[in-house]
């Protein structure tokens, strides 16, 4: 016999207490042990895929950006450098001025100088500065003249020279000595040479002076007032007219 009040045990046989219970297993479809299984990266089952973060995708559109644009930046300060240096510019025609003699018309100019015994023909070295080769002829009514003019053709080649970084460009330094020696104009129209245009001409310390650019070449004629004791045969727009006359008959014959 038992006593009173103690619990009786359990018998096996009767039945499990009713009510909800936890469940003894995983749930169906689910394998037995470990984690869910799944690809990696991949979101389980029921939970919203993650967004991919733009932030890397920005950063690099924004150095791809700013490497073309030190690139384009290097680029045009490269370009602009060497133009301002002069690396960029017309290429030189001349290489070196020929013979003045024979590109002036003697015999006019000889008329010019004077018919004396001691009339003069010779040329002369005219180099006027850096970059430029320039050769003379002096047409001189010559020793013991008693009348005439003094003529001088000048031709005048500049080439381009390098300096350092910088290049000194031929043709501008041609036209750079063509305008500096623009003699002074009497105001009239300028007269033109057929065929040439319209060269500078007029006077400078009184002499007649008519100038000539073809890209860096640089065509100048000077006729000079007469020397003391000497008269003269032409005025002063006498002789701006006969070096005019003078440089429109040379120009053709520069080759």
């Amino acid at each position: 016999m038992h006593e009173h009040g103690a619990p009786r045990p359990q018998d096996p046989r009767s039945p499990r207490p009713s009510g909800p219970q936890p469940p003894a297993g995983p749930p169906p479809g689910q394998p037995q042990g470990g984690p869910p299984q799944g690809h990696p990266g991949q979101p389980h089952p029921g939970q919203p895929p993650a967004k991919k973060s733009s932030v890397g995708k920005t950063l690099a559109w924004i150095g791809c950006g700013c490497g073309t644009l030190l690139l384009l930046a290097t680029a045009g300060i490269g370009f602009g450098g060497a133009y301002y240096l002069g690396w960029f510019g017309p290429e030189d025609v001349y290489s070196a001025p020929q013979d003045p003699c024979a590109v002036l018309d003697t015999e006019a100019a000889s008329e010019i100088a004077g018919n004396g015994e001691n009339l003069e023909v010779f040329d002369a070295d005219y180099s006027y500065a850096y970059g430029a080769e320039g050769l003379e002829c002096v047409v001189h009514p010559g020793w013991g003249a008693t009348s005439g003019h003094e003529v001088d053709l000048r031709v005048i080649v500049f080439t381009s020279r390098v300096d350092g970084l910088s290049k000194e460009n031929g043709t501008e330094a041609a036209q750079a000595y063509y305008y500096s020696s623009r003699p002074e104009s009497d105001g009239s129209e300028s007269p033109d040479c057929p065929g040439v245009g319209f060269p500078l001409t007029g006077t400078r310390d009184g002499s007649g002076h008519a100038l000539h650019r073809m890209d860096n070449l640089v065509l100048e004629v000077e006729v000079k007032p007469a020397e003391p004791d000497v008269q003269e045969t032409l005025d002063e727009a006498g002789r701006t007219r006969a070096a005019l006359d003078l440089l429109c008959d040379a120009v053709p014959r520069v080759e």
